[in-house]
């Protein structure tokens, strides 16, 4: 894989990634045509209008992305599912505290080019928390 990061006026970061998977070469139960390689490409951006304000909402940080997908699997010498995705989220900066707590929501949908398979939408939520304290730091005793 490969990806690139670009900060502008320390506000706005934009992020890409490219992941090239392997999986021609695989074998499975003795059949080397089940699969191909997989390639993905994912793009996405975050703004924070201040992260030294008082304002509260300057120094929340508003993130998007968004990815495709090629498929690995093979059926009937047909390509499987591609997969998109779209995701939105926040990053809301504790009280008094360098951690943040993350919220984000991810719609995806798996699209088969295969008939008779199903296709698949799904909406994801998560919520993460990211500790940046200083409470495992090792001190230095001079």
């Amino acid at each position: 894989g490969i990806g690139a990061t670009y900060v502008y006026n320390k506000k706005l970061t934009i992020g890409m990634d490219y992941t090239l998977q392997k999986w021609a070469d695989v074998q499975f139960f003795g059949d080397k045509g089940s699969f191909k390689n997989r390639s993905k490409l994912s793009l996405g951006a975050e703004y924070q209008p201040n992260a030294l304000s008082r304002n509260y909402l300057n120094r929340v940080r508003y993130r998007v992305g968004a990815y495709y997908s090629d498929p690995y699997t093979q059926i009937n010498n047909q390509e499987g599912a591609r997969e998109y995705g779209v995701s939105f989220g926040f990053g809301l900066p504790l009280f008094r505290s360098k951690s943040i707590l993350n919220i984000s929501g991810q719609y995806v949908k798996v699209s088969p080019k295969v008939k008779g398979m199903l296709e698949e939408n799904s909406l994801r939520v998560n919520i993460g928390l990211t500790f940046n304290e200083g409470w495992f730091m090792k001190w230095r005793v001079d």
